[in-house]
């Protein structure tokens, strides 16, 4: 049987007309040479906070990939989600999404 080829999930939706908004991840900054890669630059984009604030390495680390993402994507819009964090966006515009679960939790002292 003939295995036929299909585009990503996200080519499908743009195809369909859909803005699509890429999902920034990264680790150390020996990984940022391949995960800005794909992303057109003066966009908007979307990044998570989650677990980057509990540890000092870990908010380190993402410090460190957000300002990189910044330098190389010079993204007009970030679409953040989880608990803000200590960091300068520069003129980058900023929309922060709560996460209600975290939110709940703190209400019962977590």
């Amino acid at each position: 049987m003939e295995r036929v080829s299909q585009p990503p999930p996200h080519r499908y939706w743009q195809g369909k007309g859909l803005k699509i908004v890429p999902v920034l991840q990264w680790a150390e900054p020996a990984t940022f040479d391949f995960c800005f890669e794909g992303i057109a630059p003066d966009g908007t984009v979307a990044v998570s906070t989650l677990g980057a604030g509990k540890h000092r390495l870990s908010r380190k680390m993402w410090t460190a990939g957000m300002r990189e993402a910044i330098r190389r994507l010079h993204p007009d819009t970030i679409l953040l989600y989880g608990v803000p964090i200590d960091f300068d966006f520069g003129d980058t515009e900023v929309v922060y999404y709560k996460n209600e679960v975290l939110e709940r939790r703190s209400g019962y002292g977590r």
